[in-house]
């Protein structure tokens, strides 16, 4: 997980660009509120579970789509305050 972040800090760094750097704490900080909650990275792990073993024909595997996006938008609400 930290290989992706500083590759993308590096680039934000060498662009200059702090809106980057937000973008990359944004992620980060998600990334850590799923796994500080408990009750969040079960419900993704779950999801991802289905996501990765169902096929994309089965209703069922839209539905953990859906489940992995409500899971993370909550995790990021949670850390934007919003």
């Amino acid at each position: 997980m930290s290989a992706q972040p500083d590759a993308q800090f590096t680039r934000a760094t060498e662009a200059e660009s702090s809106e980057r750097i937000k973008g990359l704490r944004l992620k980060w900080a998600t990334a850590v509120e799923l796994k500080r909650r408990r009750d969040l990275d079960q419900r993704m792990e779950a999801a991802q579970r289905l996501v990765h073993t169902l096929d994309r024909d089965d209703p069922k595997w839209r539905a953990a789509m859906d489940e992995v996006r409500d899971v993370y938008n909550e995790a990021r609400q949670a850390v934007t305050g919003g």
